[in-house]
């Protein structure tokens, strides 16, 4: 789908998409986003993380590389906004953690091979 018939389409958020194969699962939360560690979405981040006791965690917008991304209590989302947060529960359960997006060093030099 290109991004013009992406941004026709409407869809609830958050955006959840349930996958499944034999025993596998995997469920993307797409949120609105939040800096609000008391809005319903980060309540349903942590619903969803205690019940599926993930083995791995994907998430967007956070820097993992960056210890300012890793938030030390669900207060400090104010901070760094829920993608944080995953990075929150990844770290207290020891689950490994992938970025959905590219690393900045990797992205900047694409870039600077483009441009």
């Amino acid at each position: 789908m290109s991004f013009e018939e992406y941004v026709k389409k409407t869809h609830p958020t958050p955006y959840v998409l349930r996958l499944s194969a034999g025993k596998r699962r995997l469920i993307y939360f797409g949120p609105k986003h939040t800096y609000d560690p008391n809005d319903a979405e980060t309540s349903q981040i942590e619903k969803w993380w205690l019940k599926l006791k993930p083995e791995v965690a994907f998430f967007e917008g956070a820097n993992p590389e960056a210890s300012s991304a890793i938030v030390q209590s669900r207060e400090e989302i104010s901070k760094n906004g829920e993608p944080s947060f995953v990075l929150f529960l990844a770290d207290k359960d020891n689950v490994p953690v992938n970025s959905l997006e590219p690393a900045q060093r990797a992205e900047i030099a694409l870039l600077l091979k483009t441009y």
